[in-house]
């Protein structure tokens, strides 16, 4: 979940730790310590750099940004404070691998604090400059004598307003010179230009006019009058400038009284005029003609907090800097009514007169007003976060509740919950933190989540597997964390079945998950037990030795991988520099083609297709995966099986639902996964045979599963008889007395093409069988669909296309040849129709796959692809062969018709997609 972070002003700053100095070059550094002791270290950032002491400096550096340290590696304004305020363990988390400084207005600057500066990196002697020389350039021309000064004012479009609303309410102006009243007259020459009677009644004529003229175009809506009673009334005050000086000097003149009460400590009364001081720039405002300043009731109210700003406002143009000296003394009332505690007057005087409502609600919190705090946070600053918290302290924990809600902010909301002991709705508040989590596919940060405020360590093993399986930036961090489990729980076993994965998963040339999986794995390996961990120290040297003979610099790649010296000693970090820098070079391999897919490593053992998605399962002897091939990804499903012999796959319609079965010893394992859990299959459960009465070759599991109940479901087929299994943790369904009764092991087909086996085609031995409602049908091929010699998969790599009545099959027998048959049901004879078509070639075929009815697709050992179609009686090509520029061989063939493809499983794992002509 991200979380803005903002900075807020702090009344009091801490002292510095650190210094932001923002320079181009390092020339100006050498000038800063002259008197500086002890010396900083010093760090390079974007547009400057960054001090830091051991010790706070007798002189600070002039022009320098104050930092303090919030955290390690963190650093912010000393006069600032982070907002949401974070933990210590997530400051440290943030700052892990680079230190930052976080700036007002969302900046944020990294350093690397591995990397100070040395001084011979910033301190250097100047250059000396020698420029060519040149004579000094001749004088300006300057005039002899000064005939003339003209002052302009610009300020009679301005003046307009004032003067259309009337003439001043008791505003006295200021004296001038011959006038009567002031104690400090001001110069003659220094007023406004003044006129004579005759222009004076003239100009006060036009202006009457003009004032006349502009008002009837307000109230007409007649921007053109208005416009020019506008122009009549500027050329008026231009003739007689003097006439804005009543106006501007008797606004000035009240102000300066306020100011004055104030700073001779008659606040009271004078908070009873006080203007606000701060514009709002965003409202609508009229300028007013009028010195009368009004009488307000400086009392607090948290109504006029939130009405502050609201309403149509008047604007002064006279005043000149006594607003802002008004500002500097309303923030002096404020600070001291905060030191003695008058929480309520500091707001009014922050939310009102100073318009910084942010101040006016830390005031509150701080005087423990916190509903009122909590309201302003909400309703004026639309700060959420800062309100949560205010509302919580002020013991509404229901409203805070339903904004941490809002904001997504769920942990937030379950720490509030579990410290009003609240623990069970605060246990459903931290699962939907969790679900978040792995919605953004942060999945470390929700498996600890749920591990350390619920202990469900069963649920942060699941989010772990899935960060582990999603293979993205957090699949290191999510395997140290399996690792931790498996070992503080004591199963050995898992710990070896994830090593084993990470062999695999972290081959060459992924050398940085690589390097921190495995030293941490042997960080961590005390806690095995004593014969395994020389064990796991020896499979690390192997899988190092492997990332350096696959690097193009083997020398620094083994400095790297070595270079932890909690586990390889200096000896051994110089004997695998040295080993490397003498390797045997071999030639480089030719490129890949472009479109080649890495599925898995390993040799490929077993595949399956789902019937309408097209998703292809592949199992090697070291891992089982789900190819979403529109998608081109990948998923790995783990489970019990690895380190067993992958001898058969089934999946659903839809790529959900996978069985593995696979063989270890006397035992026969069959396990379920599910498509669940963020897109990733989580395992579900598992059901051992004992094979001691039977051959492995004699275990058969149909390719494609299908749904019985509700749940998915697949079938098994021993010398015993065939027997369901459903369900995400397989159960034994109660196997169909029709089915059950036809025991001619080895099976090559079971197949059902609808529901609850109503329609099964079952080919046991010698025999093929339709079997449908209380009725069967049966036929002699004159094949067998085996694994041709050489083609690692364990069970044929067959095709099939059913409907009601009819199938249709395309496989490669045992020596190679292509077959393909079509079997009828519907003819009403006993043994029914078939027809049978063989091919050969002279470099044997490896697998086969039907494109559609009487179209064929098949590949020879060469990796040449055959295009076949069935014309009178024979297997004809109807399109030229395409060679397959790949190192491996093809092994398995899956068609794509509605991609117009066929997708091409090559033995070491890969594939590739060729179009069909």
């Amino acid at each position: 979940m991200k979380v803005p972070l903002r900075l807020v002003k702090r009344i009091d700053a801490e002292p510095a730790e650190a210094f932001l100095l923002l320079m181009d070059g390092v020339r100006p550094l050498a000038a800063l310590f002259t008197s500086t002791a002890p010396a900083p270290e010093i760090f390079r950032i974007r547009g400057g750099f960054l001090l830091i002491y051991s010790a706070h400096p007798m002189h600070e550096p002039r022009g320098a940004i104050r930092l303090r340290r919030l955290g390690t590696n963190f650093y912010l304004p000393a006069d600032a404070e982070l907002l949401p305020a974070l933990l210590p363990e997530e400051l440290a988390d943030l700052a892990a691998h680079r230190g930052l400084i976080a700036l007002p207005g969302g900046t944020v600057l990294a350093f690397d604090f591995r990397s100070p500066l040395a001084p011979d990196q910033w301190l250097a002697p100047p250059e000396i400059r020698r420029n060519s020389w040149k004579p000094i350039p001749p004088a300006p021309f300057q005039p002899d004598r000064l005939t003339r000064i003209e002052f302009r004012d610009d300020r009679p479009a301005a003046v307009l307003e004032i003067l259309n609303e009337g003439a001043p309410n008791d505003a006295a102006p200021l004296t001038g010179q011959g006038e009567a009243g002031g104690d400090a007259p001001i110069p003659e020459d220094a007023r406004p230009k003044g006129s004579g009677p005759l222009a004076k009644f003239g100009a006060g004529m036009a202006l009457g006019g003009a004032r006349m003229l502009a008002w009837i175009g307000k109230q007409l809506n007649m921007p053109g009058l208005a416009k020019l009673g506008g122009s009549l009334a500027r050329k008026a005050v231009e003739q007689v400038p003097r006439l804005t000086e009543k106006i501007l000097g008797a606004q000035e003149a009240a102000l300066r009284e306020v100011l004055r009460q104030l700073q001779s400590g008659d606040a009271d009364h004078a908070l009873r005029r006080a203007p606000i001081a701060v514009g709002d720039p965003d409202a609508k405002a009229t300028v007013s003609d009028s010195a009368n300043l009004g009488y307000v009731d400086p009392r607090y109210s948290l109504s006029s907090l939130l009405s502050s700003g609201n309403g149509p406002a008047t604007a002064w143009l006279g005043g000149g800097d006594v607003w802002a000296l008004l500002a500097n003394e309303y923030r002096r009332l404020a600070q001291e009514a905060l030191a003695r505690g008058d929480y309520r007057r500091a707001a009014y005087l922050y939310g009102v007169l100073l318009r910084d409502l942010r101040s006016a609600a830390n005031a509150l919190s701080s005087g423990g007003l916190h509903k009122d705090a909590a309201i302003i946070y909400r309703d004026k600053l639309n700060d959420l976060p800062a309100a949560a918290q205010a509302f919580e302290r002020a013991g509404n924990a229901e409203e805070a509740l339903r904004l941490y809600e809002k904001m997504e902010r769920y942990e937030d909301a379950a720490e509030m919950l579990r410290r009003m002991g609240d623990d069970e709705r605060a246990e459903q508040l931290y699962l939907r933190a969790a679900h978040a989590h792995s919605q953004k596919h942060s999945w470390l940060a929700a498996g600890d989540l749920v591990r350390k405020k619920l202990g469900r360590h069963d649920l942060a093993t699941e989010y772990y597997v899935a960060g582990w399986n999603f293979a993205g930036p957090e699949v290191v961090p999510c395997g140290q964390r399996l690792l931790d489990q498996s070992l503080v729980s004591g199963d050995w076993s898992k710990a070896e079945e994830l090593f084993g994965e990470a062999e695999d998963r972290f081959a060459a040339p992924r050398k940085t998950e690589a390097n921190e999986f495995f030293n941490y794995a042997l960080r961590v390996k005390e806690f095995l037990p004593e014969p395994r961990r020389p064990v796991w120290q020896d499979r690390v040297r192997r899988a190092f030795a492997n990332q350096i003979r696959n690097s193009a610099k083997p020398p620094q790649v083994a400095g790297e991988l070595f270079a932890d010296g909690r586990n390889w000693p200096p000896e051994v970090l110089r004997d695998a520099v040295y080993a490397s820098r003498g390797r045997i070079k071999v030639p480089v391999p030719e490129e890949p083609p472009s479109n080649i897919k890495k599925l898995l490593n390993g040799t490929v053992v077993a595949v399956a297709v789902a019937r309408d998605s097209r998703d292809i399962i592949v199992a090697s002897n070291t891992a089982v995966v789900c190819w979403r091939v529109k998608e081109n990804r990948v998923q790995h499903l783990s489970g019990s099986w690895i380190r067993n012999e992958v001898i058969g796959l089934s999946v659903d319609a839809h790529g959900e639902n996978v069985f593995v079965l696979s063989h270890n010893g006397p035992k026969i394992m069959l396990q379920g996964f599910q498509n669940h859990v963020a897109g990733n299959f989580s395992e579900g459960g598992k059901v051992e045979f004992d094979i001691q009465n039977t051959e492995r070759g004699e275990w058969y599991i149909t390719p494609q599963s299908w749904n019985s109940d509700g749940e998915p479901a697949t079938a098994i087929a021993n010398s015993f008889g065939h027997f369901a299994y459903r369900g995400h943790i397989p159960k034994a369904c109660t196997p169909d007395s029709q089915v059950s009764k036809v025991f001619h092991p080895p099976t090559h087909l079971l197949l059902n093409t609808e529901s609850n086996w109503d329609e099964v085609w079952n080919w046991e031995s010698d025999t093929l069988y339709y079997f449908r409602g209380h009725g069967d049908r049966r036929w002699q091929p004159h094949w067998h669909p085996d694994s041709p010699v050489g083609n690692p998969i364990l069970v044929s790599p067959m095709d099939t296309l059913a409907r009601t009545g009819v199938l249709e099959i395309a496989a490669v027998d045992r020596k190679g040849i292509l077959c393909w048959s079509r079997f009828e049901a519907n003819t009403g004879e006993e043994h029914t129709r078939s027809s049978q078509v063989f091919s050969t070639h002279p470099d044997r075929f490896a697998a086969a796959c039907l494109l559609k009815e009487e179209t064929v697709a098949a590949v020879t050992f060469k990796n040449e692809l055959l295009w076949m179609r069935i014309k009178q009686g024979k297997l004809e090509s109807y399109a030229p062969a395409a060679q397959l520029q790949v190192p491996s061989k093809a092994v398995f063939l899956a068609a794509r018709p509605q991609a117009g493809e066929v997708a091409v499983i090559l033995e070491d794992g890969s594939a590739i997609l060729v179009r069909v002509p």
